[in-house]
């Protein structure tokens, strides 16, 4: 599956309510929702929900333009440093994990780590680790 090319910021728009009153919202029918709801497919839902600290490491593997391909067949993967950015792009992926109720809610998540790529194959790839405590050195 593709990973998401816009992001919930890109959706939202300046809307009208019928007595012309002016609110920012998001268009129901937008590539935002239709990506979260088909990406919702794919998640598996648990027996339960995990508690407890969780971290959680992304990959998001897009399809690279054709000026890329020669590099891509050559070293298989390469770094994208375009939008979407990841901040954003994070948000969508949480949710639904919340949304197949994966854990109880997304504050569980205390790390996050996200890397952006060109691939040949575009995928989403999403591990979570529910074991790893942070260490300290106090």
């Amino acid at each position: 599956m593709e990973p998401p090319t816009s992001t919930h910021q890109a959706n939202l728009r300046i809307l009208r309510t019928r007595d012309g009153r002016q609110f920012v919202g998001k268009m129901k029918n937008n590539k935002v929702t239709n990506w979260s709801n088909e990406f919702g497919r794919y998640i598996q839902k648990p027996v339960k929900p995990i508690e407890g600290p969780i971290r959680v490491y992304i990959r998001l593997y897009y399809t690279p333009p054709k000026y890329l391909l020669p590099k891509i067949n050559k070293c298989k993967i390469l770094v994208k440093t375009t939008k979407p950015d990841v901040d954003n792009v994070v948000k969508a992926i949480l949710d639904q994990f919340t949304k197949a109720e994966y854990w109880v809610d997304d504050s569980q998540v205390w790390a996050i780590t996200v890397e952006k790529y060109w691939a040949a194959r575009p995928r989403v790839a999403v591990y979570i680790d529910q074991n790893q405590q942070p260490t300290t050195n106090e």
